[in-house]
């Protein structure tokens, strides 16, 4: 909306739930810098991109299974609060020490094919059906319905008893990796599966996803398109051909304004590449829709909010720069999301290297030119890069120098195909630290380093990204 949000939940969390006005030292007493000076634990900047966090929150209905008896809405007085993802700010947000909110958190992108299928994978009890029960009419994606004389999964999440009835546990989370059965294999995702049991029940399980996070600026930019949401009806993002999803819509040639879903199951939504793949799969492509045109496809349900396309001139994120050194994200298309558009005051702050950043006094110069002056800011076209950070398999870094160069989070190695621990005399020699590479050895940017935090594994990719501007 380009509004502030409500600040004061956000410092009261911060001044007296949590950790307090001042830095402390290990003895309780207060850290000071070299003139003496108490160091604060925050900043009113901190303040104000914190806050953040707390939107897209809605009033909830209530809940007629407790507080009320038919179908009419009223106050709910046991969840009153909503969230609703797609009201969520989910821009950057800088937290404290200069790191962010998604810190350590492995890319989506790198997640494996199938993880609801793979070791740890945890899948809830949702209910018989996949509706909410204090939202009337709103039902969710039913995912996949496992075969019950083939599937593994199956298997797992009946835990028959002794009859043909199943069990159905409140909780399951997979031992070890399962094949897929029939459709399973066609799916790179599921938000959810259904059981039927030998007795005619039925259960349906979410598939708890591994949390994860995508890079705020795409690498390889395809256009999106809307097809619902109110006054951003028909908008068209760019999403990164790597990281996101969205739902395959076909068209047949000489077709653009309406195409075809193409779905395992209502509400799928797939990978770039495996969207391609199903429309060459039926002799057809992704559509190549006009910017100015609305479009929707028949089949795959009304829960997709976004469709993959193939229209021309590709798809650029570019960065409008403050004189403050904030950045908001501009998409390329010109029908766009508000979020995205020129002077949205979606605003957040970046680590800028060497602290230098284009300003107007400057002309908005760069090292590659590609930045012009609008009012007080500078547009600059963006470039998204990836590199290995630690290269050398005979210096292993300590843990001190994992944690403070590597910011991208990683799956399990036992997660993930084909990955072995490093034994070389460097690796076991490293206490701190075991390294994880595919069975070619490299120290790449593939190669997955562990550390202990807290008394807590935490898996990093030896990977760092960075966006070069102008």
């Amino acid at each position: 909306s380009g509004k502030y949000p409500d600040e004061n939940y956000a410092r009261e969390i911060m001044q007296l739930f949590s950790i307090g006005l001042l830095k402390l030292n290990p003895d309780g007493t207060v850290r000071r810098d070299g003139a003496g000076h108490a160091l604060e634990t925050y900043s009113n900047a901190d303040i104000l991109e914190l806050a953040k966090v707390f939107t897209g929150f809605d009033e909830q209905d209530a809940r007629t299974n407790i507080e009320r008896t038919d179908d009419n809405t009223g106050v709910n007085n046991v969840d009153p609060m909503l969230i609703r993802v797609e009201r969520r700010d989910f821009f950057p947000k800088r937290g404290l020490d200069g790191f962010y909110l998604g810190d350590t958190y492995p890319l989506c992108g790198a997640l494996p094919p199938r993880s609801f299928l793979r070791r740890g994978a945890t899948f809830r009890y949702f209910g018989a059906r996949r509706q909410i029960p204090n939202v009337k009419y709103r039902t969710l994606p039913a995912g996949l319905q496992l075969n019950k004389s083939s599937s593994a999964l199956y298997k797992v999440l009946c835990a028959a008893t002794t009859t043909a009835a199943c069990s159905f546990p409140r909780e399951v989370t997979l031992s070890e990796h399962l094949p897929c059965d029939g459709r399973e294999c066609d799916v790179d995702a599921t938000p959810s599966v259904s059981v039927q049991s030998g007795d005619g029940a039925v259960a349906h399980y979410e598939y708890i996803r591994p949390p994860c996070v995508t890079l705020a600026f795409a690498s390889d930019g395809v256009t999106v398109k809307s097809l619902r949401r109110r006054s951003n009806r028909g908008a068209m993002l760019c999403a990164d051909a790597e990281q996101h999803r969205a739902a395959a819509a076909c068209c047949s040639a000489g077709e653009s304004e309406r195409g075809r879903g193409r779905c395992v199951f209502d509400g799928e939504l797939v990978p770039y590449a495996t969207a391609v793949a199903r429309c060459a799969a039926l002799g057809e492509s992704l559509c190549a829709v006009p910017e100015s045109s609305d479009f929707g496809f028949d089949g795959c349900g009304s829960y997709n909010v976004f469709a993959w396309t193939a229209t021309a001139g590709g798809c650029v994120t570019s960065a409008q720069v403050q004189p403050t050194g904030e950045v908001s994200i501009l998409h390329s298309p010109q029908r766009r999301r508000d979020e995205f558009d020129l002077d949205s005051n979606e605003l957040f702050r970046v680590s800028w290297a060497g602290g230098r950043y284009p300003t107007v006094d400057s002309g908005c110069a760069t090292d590659g030119g590609a930045c012009s002056v609008h009012g007080s800011t500078c547009v600059c076209e963006t470039a998204v890069s990836k590199r290995a950070v630690f290269t050398d398999p005979f210096a292993i870094p300590t843990a001190a120098e994992v944690l403070a160069q590597l910011h991208i989070g990683s799956p399990p190695p036992d997660a993930l195909d084909a990955y072995r621990q490093c034994t070389s005399a460097p690796c076991s020699a490293a206490s701190e630290v075991q390294v994880f590479t595919t069975p070619a050895g490299a120290f790449d940017e593939s190669t997955i380093f562990r550390v202990e935090v807290h008394g807590r594994p935490l898996f990093l990719a030896n990977l760092a990204s960075t966006v070069t501007i102008g």
